[in-house]
């Protein structure tokens, strides 16, 4: 008998390299859901994917396989790529004022997919990947060398100008003067834990798409309408639950004063609590009854206070 399916029973040697590098990416992203350190997917991984695909269907971009977009859980201003999935930080996410500053970070990692710089395949193999959670940062470096930064910053400039955001990419300067500004008063938050800086190098005040300050308004923090950064913990929310992220809900606040713009600042956490209810009355251990649903305990808080 001869075979006459179609589909292929082996792979080229083109085929079976990408699956390797596909192997490893999905490993590592894997072991860092697992570490507590990647979101659980969620729909704001949508919104990512979106500001991608304007980039790629603008720039005519051929990839073997379609993009993804996650969300790291931390709080350093960075960004990486794994295989086919960019990754940003939650800080960075959260502090982005606009789309095309979105998009400016997205074209940087989307240009490391164009020009090939693929992730350490040694973790295809599971057993490097055993480690203890807290190493993960340590045994996992994701970041790229500092040549294929500055080819990737070049790319993604050309990605940029070719895009629907090329008309906006002044309010990019603006968040990249911000960043300068305030970089040596926060070195902890520009320092990244696993992916690649914003900026060339600790001791460099010019970031890889400092570029894109050409052509930006000056920076002047007295104009109210004028928002180059905005506080952590702007964007998201995390469940506490799934660790998915989603898009914070809350209403637009009026600025009074420049004070109000509190660029990379962090804000006080409210947690949205609530009365806990039941359908029915539970059982305890004394047979006294339990208030029902709705019912308000000040008696039994008095009671309770009377007796001490």
């Amino acid at each position: 008998m001869k075979d006459q399916s179609e589909s292929a029973r082996d792979v080229s040697p083109l085929q079976a390299s990408r699956m390797w590098a596909d192997q490893a990416a999905a490993n590592i992203l894997d072991r860092l859901y697992q570490a507590g350190l990647m979101a659980g997917p969620s729909d704001f991984d949508k919104v990512l994917e979106t500001v991608t695909n304007n980039l790629v269907v603008t720039n005519n971009i051929m990839l073997s396989e379609p993009i993804q977009c996650r969300v790291m859980l931390t709080t350093p201003l960075e960004s990486m790529s794994i295989g086919n999935t960019i990754v940003l930080s939650k800080g960075l996410v959260d502090t982005l004022p606009t789309e095309e500053d979105l998009a400016a970070v997205i074209a940087f990692q989307l240009a490391h997919m164009v020009l090939g710089h693929k992730v350490d395949t040694e973790f295809a193999f599971p057993d490097n990947l055993m480690f203890q959670d807290q190493a993960a940062m340590r045994r996992l470096p994701l970041h790229h060398s500092d040549a294929e930064n500055a080819a990737a910053a070049k790319r993604a400039i050309v990605l940029l100008k070719n895009s629907p955001y090329k008309d906006k990419l002044g309010n990019v300067g603006l968040y990249l003067e911000m960043l300068q500004a305030r970089a040596h008063a926060l070195p902890a938050l520009m320092q990244p834990e696993m992916g690649d800086p914003l900026f060339r190098s600790a001791a460099d005040d010019q970031t890889w798409l400092s570029p894109l300050l050409v052509g930006a308004p000056k920076l002047n923090m007295d104009k109210l309408d004028q928002i180059p950064a905005l506080p952590l913990g702007s964007r998201l929310h995390i469940d506490a639950w799934t660790d998915a992220v989603d898009m914070l809900d809350a209403r637009p606040v009026a600025m009074f004063s420049p004070g109000d713009k509190m660029p990379f600042e962090i804000t006080p956490i409210f947690f949205r609590l609530h009365h806990y209810e039941t359908g029915a009355s539970l059982p305890t251990s004394t047979g006294a009854s339990t208030p029902a649903a709705g019912e308000s305990s000040t008696a039994a808080t008095g009671s309770s206070a009377a007796g001490q």
